[in-house]
């Protein structure tokens, strides 16, 4: 099989595929309102990256798409840093011997 531009009639040639770089653009606005999702912006990052490398002609939605869902990737990463914090930060007083003199378990 040969990877020539498919040809249609009048000799003209088909545009260039730029599929996955507008769907990594389109993923990565689309999880914006979607309440930061973590599986949306993955999506969106790897469409992107195998668009930057595959298309030529969809570089700077390619692009866009990265820098979107890297960002949003980003605040997800910090958000459940600061829950954990939070959560192990609630959790060490209840283990401490001075909340067990104060509430005791008997």
């Amino acid at each position: 099989m040969t990877n020539y531009p498919q040809t249609i009639r009048d000799g003209a040639t088909a545009a260039p595929s730029k599929g996955l770089s507008i769907s990594s653009l389109v993923l990565s606005l689309v999880s914006i309102p979607a309440g930061f999702t973590f599986v949306l912006p993955v999506i969106a990052l790897v469409l992107g990256i195998v668009g930057l490398k595959f298309e030529q002609e969809g570089r700077a939605q390619a692009k866009a798409g990265i820098v979107i869902s890297s960002i949003l990737l980003a605040i997800w990463i910090v958000i459940v840093v600061i829950v954990v914090i939070v959560a192990i930060g609630l959790t060490i007083p209840a283990l401490s011997s001075e909340y067990q003199n104060v509430y005791p378990l008997e």
